[in-house]
């Protein structure tokens, strides 16, 4: 019986098999382990995640701020953002960041990952809403410019060639003039425990009630029938965002600014995340592409849960992952 909780374990124990690699996990976790390369060194796994990076590379791609940094002195287009420091009054430097950045605009914890604690705020009237009893995990504050983007993607990256990219969506919910806000969240919970996806949006995650909020509805409010309700700030699919593959379909100029990316962030396989400002096929013109972040461990995991089957795609990208680590 197979108790990996990664769907990633697998095709590694499979691959090692194929190159003859020693494979091993761990009596705890059987979803972490390592690979023995031809040099004799272990190449240590863990849920997906391999070591190809370099530790300080993967600590910059921890912060947004540095991050961010990093891709401005490449020439790339990033957005205008204070920071506020957690260690003096957050809701008063917010309120003096929001001056220089204008409204709207995105607050957002310096080293959050997976979406958490994003919010957008179009007033400073929204400041006790906002806040409320969210301290953003006592992490310092990015106060950025709201960017109006009809689509986001992300890239996929390994030792500068793109070897995934896709668009992402919002998590959202569609009234059928019937069923409750509640209910209709309960049900896109049950479609990603039918898909086997490792998603589950929170019925009581702070974005949520912000977003409920500002719309003075509830959970028991029944929506209209069509109306669509985006429930996060951020399109991660994490917090329940839909994709959609894009393969073959990037811009040269998209895939130009990707690899300026990649190769400034000093990370062999890395997840880059682009605002897009129009058609990502068509886009022309640097200056219409927007970094948001980059991340040292780009969660591929979910991608065994699209609609139609991706396994022999995923295969495929993880032996190119596999034959540059143990070489």
């Amino acid at each position: 019986m197979n108790k990996n909780k990664s769907k990633i374990t697998p095709i590694l124990r499979q691959l090692a098999d194929l190159y003859g690699r020693e494979f091993c996990v761990m009596d705890h976790d059987l979803d972490a382990g390592y690979i023995v390369g031809l040099d004799g060194i272990r190449h240590y796994f863990s849920y997906g995640t391999l070591d190809l990076n370099n530790n300080a590379a993967t600590e910059f791609s921890g912060s947004k701020i540095l991050s961010s940094e990093i891709v401005s002195t490449a020439g790339i287009r990033v957005p205008k953002e204070e920071t506020v420091s957690n260690s003096n009054n957050v809701k008063d430097g917010i309120r003096i960041a929001l001056k220089t950045v204008g409204v709207p605009a995105i607050i957002k914890p310096v080293h959050g990952a997976q979406g958490k604690n994003v919010f957008r705020i179009d007033s400073i009237d929204e400041l006790d809403l906002i806040l409320g009893d969210n301290d953003f995990d006592a992490d310092d504050v990015i106060v950025q410019e709201y960017i109006d983007a009809p689509t986001e993607i992300r890239v996929v990256l390994l030792d500068g060639e793109i070897i995934q990219a896709y668009k992402r969506d919002y998590s959202h919910i569609i009234g059928d003039g019937v069923t409750t806000i509640k209910g209709l969240i309960e049900k896109r919970n049950k479609s990603f425990q039918d898909r086997k996806r490792n998603t589950c949006i929170d019925l009581i995650d702070s974005q949520l009630t912000v977003i409920l909020k500002r719309h003075k509805y509830d959970l028991g409010f029944v929506l209209p029938k069509d109306e669509r309700l985006n429930i996060s700030y951020g399109r991660n699919l994490s917090r329940g965002g839909e994709y959609e593959f894009i393969p073959n379909r990037l811009s040269s100029t998209v895939e130009k600014v990707s690899k300026k990316i990649a190769n400034v962030s000093a990370l062999r396989l890395v997840g880059i995340d682009l605002f897009i400002l129009g058609d990502v096929e068509s886009i022309d013109r640097e200056d219409q592409i927007v970094f948001i972040e980059y991340n040292a461990s780009p969660d591929m995991e979910n991608n065994f849960y699209y609609d139609t089957d991706y396994s022999e795609q995923l295969l495929a990208i993880y032996e190119k992952i596999f034959t540059k680590l143990i070489n």
